[in-house]
């Protein structure tokens, strides 16, 4: 039984951690007035994707939605962002896929 906090605590925080890194970026571009679609949906998608780990305790099913959503706001909007500046880096896209799977994974397991 023990095992299964410690799993959901170290997948809360990457949950949370993703969340904010991709709040954070979005709104620092958008402050600086980088106002892109890519950017937008970048700052959409980590602040729907935040309150994932809070509304788990609250409802069953809401959070595990609200995380596909957010998740996949922020890749499309990197993925955007990376295609009007014309400089997609394919690797990075790749790896902020799987990591959003592989938590979406961990979070559908909980």
């Amino acid at each position: 039984m023990g095992y299964v906090f410690i799993i959901f605590f170290i997948l809360s925080f990457f949950i949370v951690t993703f969340a904010l890194i991709h709040l954070l970026a979005g709104g620092a571009a958008l402050l600086k007035g980088d106002k892109t679609t890519g950017n937008i949906l970048i700052f959409a998608g980590g602040l729907i994707a935040l309150p994932t780990i809070p509304l788990l305790a609250v409802l069953p099913g809401i959070p595990f939605l609200t995380w596909i959503l957010g998740a996949t706001l922020c890749c499309v909007g990197a993925y955007m962002n990376g295609k009007e500046k014309g400089n997609i880096n394919k690797s990075h896209h790749a790896i902020r896929i799987t990591i959003a799977v592989l938590l979406t994974l961990g979070l559908a397991l909980v």
